[in-house]
């Protein structure tokens, strides 16, 4: 199933969920079934080693070796407690660009950076470092 530009949880959302017999998720989820619903879904979900594998098919780990179940665990966590959303790869662009247009519809000179960042980011090259220092500098005097 192609989906453009959901973040991880949502993603496993959709995918059907994940089984849950230690309590694992519930735990990085802070220990209740309704802070995500249907992210747990004991009955038909993936296990949580499917599902490791699956997003990292997906595009939501980046590199060559498949994710171990905590790494998987950890970006759940992540993304739910909102610290480090987390998109697919190849949706970095889309996700930009929406957050770019957003922002700029909405007159919101912090999320226009924001996205610029995201696509600094995601397009890289040899400038990648510099372009991204040159951009948190900026950030940094909006605040």
């Amino acid at each position: 199933m192609m989906m453009i530009g959901l973040r991880l949880n949502s993603w496993l959302v959709l995918s059907g969920g994940v089984r849950d017999p230690g309590g694992d998720v519930l735990s990085v989820l802070g220990g209740s079934v309704k802070a995500r619903p249907g992210l747990v879904n004991n009955t038909s979900g993936m296990p949580l080693d499917d599902a490791a594998h699956a997003a990292w098919e997906a595009g939501y780990f980046f590199g060559r070796e498949r994710p171990a179940i905590n790494e998987l665990l950890d970006l759940m966590a992540q993304d739910h407690a909102g610290r480090i959303p987390v998109w697919a790869e190849g949706d970095f662009a889309e996700v930009a660009e929406r957050r770019e247009r957003l922002a700029s519809e909405r007159d919101d000179p912090a999320g226009e950076l924001l996205a610029r960042i995201v696509r600094a980011w995601h397009e890289g090259g040899p400038g990648k470092r510099l372009a991204l220092r040159a951009l948190m500098r900026e950030a940094e005097g909006m605040v």
